[in-house]
């Protein structure tokens, strides 16, 4: 199953996400609420699924986790250099 992992960043000087980070892999296994996700990109710490959505019939699995809140909008650089060479996309 295709499965995305997706990450919102939050900029208190802003309403609203700025964009996503996500990671897409194949798993066959099915996450559940209130698990937490390690990866490199997270620097250690665990990220809660918030949300799944899942698509049997086309083999997808979408799962929101804990979004990023950061103070200022020029720290989203600082975020991009930790996710992007682990393998999450910018969409913002």
């Amino acid at each position: 199953m295709q499965i995305t992992l997706e990450v919102e960043i939050y900029c208190k000087e802003h309403k609203g996400p700025l964009g996503v980070f996500q990671k897409e892999f194949n798993c066959d296994m099915i996450p559940s609420l209130g698990t937490k996700i390690i990866d490199s990109a997270f620097e250690g710490e665990a990220r809660e699924i918030k949300e799944i959505i899942i698509n049997y019939e086309q083999d997808w699995c979408f799962v929101g986790l804990t979004p990023q809140s950061i103070d200022k909008e020029e720290h989203l650089n600082m975020y991009k250099t930790m996710y992007e060479p682990n393998g999450w996309k910018w969409s913002g």
